[in-house]
């Protein structure tokens, strides 16, 4: 192969800086035995070692290493990193991937059959059996910093894993010695070395190599570069972190058109990471370091090209002078923050100094100095100084600079307006660090934060603009939602008819908040014009009264009574300018129309329905638009099915987060279902949800098999006829045929929840825990239990119902023993150990670590590994058991609580809310859980369905005592709403 033909494509400058390189492997694949699967890893390295100066030494999995490589399911760390590799995709899918360096991971599909030896399929059992040290030896030469080749006889090659390539080849040669160097051939021979293999090696190497290195490191001509220019190049500047899409053309969509995308001249596939390819021949990137570059879009037909677009995307540097502009004490300080940006933007080459003088403007420009910003010229010394005689004369704490460089005859003179403007310029910069300070304490991490963007439509724009939009239906489309790196929604759309009531439900950690949080804030266009009431699922609590607090929801009555008072003491003091009459009469005008009065007796109610007080009978205020985040949660049954009453009578729109089944079957008229990064909306109910979305799972599933079993019916006929001359027509026609149809996508099904208590504990004969004739009070004037006699064992499923305020968690607390009784006993076994789910168990999470850490620091001297299997058992699985526990959803951090909890395996639980902030299907999970644990539960909860679930006893906490109904929970509902009816609720 000649030089001029070189396919070797040069990775970007990214490698390692040394070539005496280290991995390990921190998991094993469960189809092929630990000691196979070391012999083929160390194999795949040894394929590399042989062509190049680097060598490869492996290590524990504890020790840190240059390259991990590992064995991981669907559910893993790449869906943070990488929007192209979000995940694995099961059986006969993506083998696996890489990460170049620093970073030199190897992520391999567990969900595949590995072997060692050629790969085949296995007609036996029905799948692909894929040699390792072929895809290993792909994998890593990623990891050493080469992408794929356009040689198809090279081991990079996009499909070399798919193929009989199993060597390494010129190509890949040429590609890790553009990196690394040659080989050398004066380098001594190993002692495990065979007979005749050096002299081999050195002849291999020089074929590939000329002696000296350095003439051969030529710019490589790569072979997918487009055959022609494209006319104009439009250059975008984009911060860093935003998501930048590119279209190709509307003559793309033809069929007969093929569309090719390149970066900096290499093609991108499909294993090109940080890189989307969307329908509609589209291309998403996001701006970072390694996306920079050109990008080219080009459409033939047949071998023409009909159009080219390009684009050039730079990163910003504003965002570095933004963020950090009060910290550039000298040029040198602004030189060190973005003097490496400036010189990668630059289009031609640019030494330090030209680099530095666009610092020294930059930091003119910034108002920073502006005495250094001039510059000074040196002075030349009239004599030499001796310091050893100077200082002899001078106190050690004088600063002797300014005297040293004085001339002869020249007086030191200080101006003191500049002195004085540089000291408030110093007190005012120190002022604002400590207010950025007190706003960002130390230790406290700054999470990412939530972006939205939406395609706007001019014919709205215009009615908007205009006043003539007085629908109260809200429409919002084509929108996109990120948080930080994370993608939550693609192309989505939401519409909420006014009046209808809708339930937003899916797993824990897919955007629910954030989606209700854009719209809140307005993030996302909602017509100006309907008002918006959110109720946040956390909220941080204060000292203002409850009825206060919810006075303050009415936004309008409270800037209007703000106003009013504004007003009148501006006229009381003599102030006014005579406009103020007729403005107060405006006021009084709009507060009568809104009954401003009658709001705190409306407040009220609502205050009584949730267990506050009874007073009134009429609501607060009624925004066009209300907004539930998780409403249900630190509610007792009874508040809930108040609210449950109350919300079936609201007339304008309701958007709602819930996890409850029982309170969306009474709630919600429709269901929007978040999945796979898109909403789906269905009518009805959530019993009807669940029907309707079976059935349609069914119909994908039906139609995902007949169009395989069509394609295949295809792809036999071409197979057999292929070379057949006399069939070479219809060959043609059922290709073309082929490639017409849509796009085969398998159905996208969620994956099942799985929660398993270890209960590797011998079991002990009762009595295991009770209370006998206990009285407890926090003061003597209120009694909160007398005479409290309850008791469990290793088989009790016992929930404990009842108001707010009754006394649940108090009793809960009594029977660990946090609590002492005042009178009475409690019993519990020696060998009871209990583990404690507390109904605030974020309060008890160290927020700043991540949930590996907090595990570590809790329970010390275990492996990482050991950390990892325990957060997956409860799906805190790759990427999020590394995260901040700040940055997890409340659900997620409630996995966290139970994976703490069930660390040093207690025989008992006491679990206190423990549904809260959880989705439906870990509520379903834990609840399959708690039932196959072989010790005893007693739980506080007040979500209906997982109390049918589990529990086996109802114990209801009234009236200074605990009372076990006999008819469970649909006694204990009954109960309610004849309360209901007898207060006037209902």
């Amino acid at each position: 192969m000649g030089r001029r033909r070189r396919y070797a494509i040069n990775p970007l400058g990214y490698k390692w800086d040394h070539v005496n390189l280290t991995y390990k492997i921190v998991q094993f694949p469960s189809t092929l035995n630990k000691g196979d699967t070391e012999r083929a890893i160390a194999a795949a390295f040894r394929m590399w070692s042989e062509v190049s100066p680097l060598s490869f030494r492996r290590l524990p999995p504890a020790q840190p290493a240059d390259i991990t490589i590992g064995f991981y399911t669907f559910n893993h760390t790449d869906c943070w990193f990488s929007p192209r590799h979000p995940c694995f995709d099961g059986l006969n899918g993506e083998l696996a991937h890489a990460f170049l360096p620093p970073r030199g991971e190897i992520h391999f599909d567990n969900h595949e059959f590995w072997i060692l030896g050629r790969s085949h399929f296995s007609w036996k059992q029905g799948v692909w059996l894929n040699d390792l040290v072929q895809v290993a030896a792909h994998e890593i030469g990623h990891a050493l910093g080469l992408w794929h080749s356009r040689d198809v006889r090279a081991l990079m090659h996009p499909n070399a894993t798919y193929s009989r390539t199993w060597r390494i080849g010129q190509d890949d040669v040429w590609a890790v010695q553009r990196l690394y160097g040659c080989v050398d051939e004066k380098r001594q021979c190993e002692p495990w070395a065979r007979l005749g293999f050096c002299t081999r090696r050195r002849a291999f190497m020089k074929r590939h190599c000329p002696k000296i290195c350095n003439s051969c490191f030529e710019p490589l001509a790569v072979s997918s570069s487009p055959s022609v220019r494209p006319p104009h190049i439009h250059t975008k500047y984009i911060s860093e972190g935003r998501v930048i899409t590119f279209r190709c053309g509307l003559n793309s969509s033809k069929p007969h058109l093929q569309v090719s995308w390149y970066k900096d001249g290499e093609l991108l596939s499909d294993s090109v990471p940080g890189f989307k390819l969307l329908p509609r021949q589209e291309l998403r990137v996001r701006a970072t370091k390694f996306s920079e570059g050109q990008y080219t879009c080009l459409i033939r037909h047949a071998s023409r090209i009909l159009r080219a677009h390009s684009w050039q995307i730079k990163l910003k540097a504003r965002r570095v002078l933004h963020s950090g502009s009060a910290d550039f004490e000298s040029v040198d300080d602004l030189f060190e923050a973005v003097g490496e940006l400036l010189q990668e933007v630059s289009r031609d080459s640019k030494d330090d100094e030209d680099i530095r003088e666009i610092c020294q403007r930059m930091y003119n420009t910034l108002h920073l100095d502006e005495e250094n910003s001039r510059g000074r010229r040196q002075v030349l010394l009239d004599a030499p100084i001796q310091l050893s005689k100077i200082t002899d004369n001078y106190d050690s704490g004088l600063d002797l600079l300014p005297k040293l460089l004085l001339k002869r005859d020249q007086n030191s003179m200080v101006n003191a307006k500049k002195l004085e403007k540089a000291e408030a310029r110093l007190k005012a910069k120190q002022n604002k660090r400590t207010e950025r300070d007190s706003l960002n304490p130390t230790g406290i991490l700054v999470l990412e934060e939530a972006s939205a963007s939406q395609a706007s439509s001019k014919k709205e724009t215009r009615m908007e603009s205009s006043g003539k939009n007085k629908s109260y239906d809200v429409r919002i489309e084509n929108f996109d939602v990120s948080f930080g790196e994370r993608v939550l929604l693609t192309g989505a759309d939401l519409n909420l008819a006014f009046g209808r009531r809708y339930g937003l439900v899916g797993r824990n950690g897919l955007g629910k908040t954030t989606l209700l949080k854009m719209m809140a804030s307005r993030s996302l266009r909602i017509p100006s014009h309907i008002s918006i009431l959110h109720v946040e699922q956390e909220v941080a609590g204060d000292e203002t009264p409850a009825l206060q607090s919810v006075l303050e929801c009415d936004t309008t009555r409270e800037s209007l009574l703000q106003e009013e008072r504004e007003l009148t003491a501006r006229i009381n003091a003599g102030k006014g300018q005579g406009t103020e009459g007729d403005r107060l009469s405006e006021i009084y005008a709009k507060l009568e129309e809104i009954e401003a009065d009658k709001a705190p007796a409306r407040a009220s109610v609502i205050l009584a329905g949730l267990g506050f007080s009874a007073k009134m009978q009429q609501q607060t205020t009624k925004p066009d638009l209300l907004l539930l985040d998780e409403p249900t949660n630190m509610l007792d049954v009874r508040a809930i099915l108040w609210l449950e009453n109350y919300l079936q009578t609201w007339q304008s729109t309701i958007l709602v987060v819930s996890h409850d089944r029982n309170f969306l079957n009474a709630v919600a008229t429709d269901i929007i279902h978040l999945h796979s990064q898109r909403l789906e909306p269905y009518r009805g109910n959530f019993e009807n949800f669940m029907k309707i979305k079976e059935e349609r799972l069914k119909n994908q599933q039906r139609e995902y098999e007949a169009q395989q079993q069509y394609r295949e019916h295809i792809q036999v006929f071409i197979d057999r006829f292929r070379y057949n001359a006399n069939r070479a027509s219809q060959v043609q026609s059922k290709l073309k045929l082929l490639e017409k149809l849509p796009e085969l996508k398998p159905v996208d099904k969620e994956s099942e929840v799985i929660m398993k208590f270890p209960d590797g504990f011998e079991k002990f004969s009762p009595p295991i825990l009770q209370l006998d004739e206990v009285d407890f009070s926090y003061n003597p004037s209120h009694c909160i239990f007398r005479g409290l006699s309850v008791s469990a064992d290793l088989e009790s499923r016992i929930c404990v119902v009842g108001e707010n305020g009754a006394g649940k968690s108090t009793m809960l607390k009594i029977l660990m023993g946090d609590l002492a009784p005042v009178r009475g006993i409690r019993h519990a076994h020696r060998n009871l150990k209990i583990g404690y789910f507390s109904q605030h168990h974020v309060d008890q999470l160290d927020l700043n670590i991540s949930a590996v850490e907090l595990l570590a620091k809790r329970f010390p001297g275990k492996t990482e590994e050991e950390y990892r299997h325990q957060l997956g058992s409860y799906g805190v699985s790759g990427e999020l058991a590394v995260r901040p526990v700040a940055s997890l959803s409340g659900g997620q951090k409630s996995r966290v609580a139970f994976a703490q909890m069930t660390m040093p395996c207690p025989n008992f639980y006491i679990l206190d809310e423990p549904t809260n902030h959880l989705d439906m299907e870990t509520i379903e999970a834990l609840a399959k859980a708690l039932n196959k644990f072989r010790g005893g539960v007693i739980l506080v909860s007040h979500d209906e369905c997982f109390i049918r679930l589990l529990c086996k006893e109802l114990w209801v906490c009234e009236n200074a005592t605990v009372t076990r109904i006999e008819g469970g929970f649909d006694e204990y509902r009954d109960i309610l709403q004849e309360q209901f009816r007898k207060e006037g609720f209902l």
